[in-house]
């Protein structure tokens, strides 16, 4: 859990950026954080216009590290991601845009393909994974971020104007990756991808 107490010492050190970063090696990473490049190629799949990603886990709860980042990417949760905002001038960047998804606690029908081959029902599910076992593998390690509110996932966004004119978009998202695959148990993780799409 060195990653917790890293975190949590540069949490209490307080925000340090004052505008968003202008180029991808200014973006910060979570204290404690280690690189991950087995996440990047599927990530990179799944990322339609990105050209690169770095991916980082990190043992500590996704709260810990959204905190992180809104101390140091100051933005606004909700705020469109607006291409007029990025000026003229060489290196400006655009506000920082936030879009948080937390956490729904609906029952989901856990079949298999290999499952429904076997001859389950027409519309029938033989295996479910519980909301109810999710809220309270959740709850019993992590404090929401408003009554009942957990995030699962986070994506932080800005556009910056390099030295030759051209803008890059940059996004950092933050995901839970400390929920067990039957929703029963918790231990908190966070997975962190930093991509350009330059």
């Amino acid at each position: 859990m060195a990653g917790v107490a890293a975190l949590a010492w540069a949490l209490a050190a307080g925000p340090l950026a004052a505008q968003a970063p202008a180029a991808d090696s200014e973006i910060p990473i979570v204290p404690g954080a280690a690189h991950d490049a087995s996440l990047e190629p599927a990530e990179l799949a799944a990322s339609p216009g990105v050209h690169s990603v770095r991916a980082f886990r990190v043992q500590a709860s996704i709260e810990l590290v959204y905190q992180y980042y809104t101390n140091r990417l100051p933005g606004r949760d909700g705020q469109p991601l607006d291409t007029s905002m990025v000026g003229p001038a060489p290196e400006s960047t655009s506000p920082i845009s936030y879009n948080v998804v937390y956490y729904t606690f609906s029952d989901q029908c856990a079949d298999s393909l290999a499952d429904s081959a076997k001859g389950s029902l027409p519309g029938g599910c033989r295996k479910w994974l519980r909301g109810k076992d999710k809220r309270n593998a959740i709850e019993m390690i992590r404090i929401p971020t408003s009554p009942g509110s957990w995030i699962q996932e986070a994506r932080i966004s800005w556009l910056a104007r390099g030295e030759d004119g051209k803008i890059a978009r940059y996004i950092v998202k933050i995901r839970d990756a400390g929920l067990a695959k039957n929703w029963r148990h918790y231990s908190p993780q966070v997975v962190i991808f930093v991509e350009d799409a330059s």
